[in-house]
Formats: structure tokens, C-alpha cells, sequence
């Protein structure tokens, strides 16, 4: 019972999980390119 909902509960909590490492990434990504940016 509610293993449905369990389930669905997990894939939304790992595709927030996921974007979030994604939208992290990317800022990573833009700050270390203007770091370099700057030093040149």
C-alpha cells in the first residue's frame, strides 16, 4: 500500500535533486569562466 506514491515521491525528490546539481554546475562553471576571464 502507497508504494505508488512512494515512488513518485522519490523520482520528483531526485529530479529536484538533479536540477539543482545542474543549475549549481552551471554557476560553478560561469564564475571559474570569469575568473579566468579577469586574469588574462
Amino acid at each position: 500500500m502507497g508504494d505508488e506514491r512512494l515512488d513518485s515521491l522519490l523520482t520528483c525528490t531526485l529530479e529536484t535533486f538533479i536540477l539543482d546539481q545542474l543549475k549549481s554546475n552551471e554557476l560553478v562553471e560561469k564564475w571559474s569562466n570569469n575568473k579566468t576571464g579577469r586574469r588574462m
